[in-house]
């Protein structure tokens, strides 16, 4: 009797425990609009400033394009994300942005980047936590 409450037991916990195969990660391509950006600056360590910007869009191609757009107008360029490390790479205009994706489901983005450049001598820190609907 125990051995096939035993087994019973093992073959539910086995089947209940596993996780489904067919569960993908939701993907970062497509259209995403914003729902609210806060870019935050620190010269020298100093706070400057910071802005929240409630529109605009981000598109992510399969071709590894991508387009942004907002009050100022559209820019183009390339994208990485690593689904492992969860790291997205942005470079446009020569410049690469490296941000940290929080969360990423079918209806939701949010990613966050800290990056520092020394600019005659000032130490120039900007910080943006970005969070995108689908």
């Amino acid at each position: 009797m125990r051995k096939i409450l035993f087994t019973v037991v093992a073959g539910t916990a086995i089947l209940f425990g596993c996780s489904k195969n067919s569960d993908k990660p939701a993907s970062i391509q497509g259209t995403w609009t914003a729902n609210q950006l806060v870019a935050t600056t620190y010269f020298n360590g100093v706070l400057s400033g910071s802005d929240t910007i409630t529109s605009g869009t981000l598109q992510f191609d399969a071709n590894g394009n991508v387009t942004t757009t907002d009050s100022s107008g559209t820019t183009t360029g390339t994208y990485t994300f690593n689904t492992s490390t969860n790291q997205l790479t942005v470079i446009s205009n020569g410049d690469t942005t490296n941000a940290n994706v929080t969360q990423l489901t079918s209806n939701n983005l949010h990613f966050n980047s800290d990056e520092s450049s020394t600019v005659s001598g000032f130490t120039v820190r900007v910080t943006l936590d970005a969070d995108y609907k689908r």
